[in-house]
């Protein structure tokens, strides 16, 4: 049976990749095959990410696009590229930090801070969006 793969990036370095470096240079059409019945054959493996940001770490897109490159050079995979979204917010505080100076003020200070926060769009939906048309079209051959 041709088989497609669709690979989550994000949830696959997170939860598989980022703590175990021995890993990081997987080859997920060779992991697919492992994971699959024998009848079943690759054709494709799909793997949606989106462009992770030099903000933190000056190397990180440098890394990323070294592991998009050797993805690349496997014919099956294809590379499906999501955004990131920046945008400030506040966020309340767990704890508040020890480090505020004690006041008099009759207004004590706020339980929230402003930050930065990083959310990636379009993966998900992009993922979905393949599994459905490539779903439809199976059907119709």
């Amino acid at each position: 049976m041709r088989t497609i793969t669709y690979v989550d990036g994000f949830n696959l370095y997170f939860r598989l990749l980022a703590k175990r470096p021995a890993l990081k240079w997987l080859n997920i059409k060779k992991l697919a095959e492992a994971l699959i019945s024998p009848q079943n054959k690759i054709v494709g493996v799909k793997y949606f990410t989106a462009r992770v940001s030099g903000r933190i770490d000056a190397n990180a897109p440098a890394r990323q696009q070294l592991y998009l490159d050797a993805l690349g050079v496997v014919p099956e995979i294809s590379i499906h590229m999501g955004t990131f979204l920046f945008s400030e917010k506040f966020a309340g505080l767990v704890k508040p930090p020890d480090f505020r100076p004690r006041t008099t003020l009759s207004q004590p200070w706020p339980d929230v801070v402003k930050v930065i926060k990083v959310e990636e769009k379009g993966s998900d939906v992009n993922l979905a969006c393949h599994l459905l048309i490539n779903g439809r079209l199976s059907r119709q051959l």
